[in-house]
């Protein structure tokens, strides 16, 4: 027979878990949000917005509403502001659990105060900048590093450089210096055929990196606390080193 504290105790469960949670989209939220882009209102926009609002790795983040303003046809071009201009509220935008609120195929999301949180969309100007961005980190790099299809990781920590770079078979390479170092010379470590694993559903993820009895890994942390990134090594499945990126 269950105890009186074990019944409660899953009562609350029920109740409070994530997974009993009932998340709505708030229609005339969307289509105010609608409405700015159809009259071109970029300054009403730029503050409906979570800042800081990342952009696509390497480009630097957008930090508030003056930047988002300057940089908003970078962003939306007229294919992106036709598609936002013409979507319904009620057909085009649908609550994804806590995630937020996504249009069409997930280009962009607001959160569940209404604020624009992410955009995914790449406009040519974007993939531009992504292009001219990474042909200038390679003038930088050690000719043995130079050759890959898209850098994902460019990240500091206590004592090291590291980057971590899609290659073109969609492995993962990781290569480090010391922080003394210039990443024009050889890197002092690269490991190649890494993997990219996802941790549940919350975008939270790691790369993983085999170096005969060292285990090398990478954490990215989404969900939580903000660019929340650190490393952490193993020998033998003992840990030998965790540094956070700084």
């Amino acid at each position: 027979m269950n105890s009186p504290c074990f019944i409660l105790l899953s009562m609350f469960f029920l109740l409070f878990s994530p997974f009993s949670l009932s998340y709505e989209k708030d229609t005339n939220r969307i289509d105010e949000i609608i409405s700015d882009f159809r009259t071109g209102n970029i300054e009403s926009i730029s503050k409906q917005v979570h800042y800081p609002l990342n952009r696509p790795h390497p480009l630097k983040s957008i930090g508030d509403k003056n930047e988002f303003q300057e940089r908003f046809f970078e962003i939306f071009d007229d294919t992106f502001l036709k598609d936002i201009i013409e979507s319904n509220s009620n057909s085009d935008w649908s609550a994804v659990g806590w995630r937020g609120i996504s249009m069409h195929s997930g280009n962009i999301w607001l959160n569940y105060d209404g604020q624009i949180s992410a955009i995914n969309y790449k406009s040519p100007a974007t993939k531009v900048l992504i292009e001219q961005q990474k042909n200038a980190s390679i003038l930088w790099l050690h000719s043995s590093v130079k050759e890959f299809d898209r850098n994902i990781i460019n990240s500091s920590t206590k004592d090291y450089y590291i980057r971590i770079d899609r290659q073109a078979d969609n492995s993962m390479r990781y290569a480090a210096w010391e922080n003394n170092k210039s990443t024009l010379e050889e890197p002092s470590l690269v490991l190649k055929e890494g993997k990219k694993i996802y941790e549940g559903s919350g975008g939270n993820h790691k790369y993983v990196f085999i170096n005969e009895d060292y285990k090398y890994i990478f954490y990215v942390t989404v969900l939580g606390k903000v660019n929340d990134m650190y490393l952490e090594v193993y020998k033998s499945n003992t840990r030998i080193l965790r540094q956070r990126v700084e």
